[in-house]
């Protein structure tokens, strides 16, 4: 690989150092993407980095794959009413959360999702 050509150059006062990522590694850093330790009862998902033009039945569909959806819950700008680029899943079952985290790094209309558990419930005025 090219890339790792590039170990050990200079580069703003500092030094590169490029090693080659294993699948260790993936799986490791997939795991710390996905944010906070689920809590008990939790059924939400957080979902960032989500397209401007999301909508509600798109991003339901796309998690509907992963379980039975109770809600979503596109956040909004409270002064501009403008899609903020993040949403909440409510899921009916332990099942569904769990395997909504794997679509953490996932594509959605052409942008990598962010999913991870909430730490705590989300209570709306976003």
């Amino acid at each position: 690989m090219a890339s790792l050509a590039a170990d050990g150059t200079e580069y703003r006062g500092g030094y590169l150092t490029i090693r080659a990522c294993t699948k260790t590694d993936k799986a490791q850093n997939s795991r710390l993407l996905q944010g906070p330790e689920r809590q008990k009862g939790n059924m939400d998902v957080y979902v960032g980095n989500l397209p401007w033009d999301t909508d509600e039945e798109a991003l339901r569909s796309r998690f509907e794959t992963c379980g039975a959806v109770e809600s979503v819950r596109l956040a909004y700008d409270k002064e501009t009413k403008k899609f903020k680029g993040f949403a909440f899943v409510t899921f009916k079952d332990d099942d569904g959360v769990e395997a909504a985290t794997y679509l953490n790094q996932e594509p959605f209309k052409g942008r990598l999702m962010k999913v991870s558990h909430t730490a705590t419930r989300y209570r709306g005025g976003a």
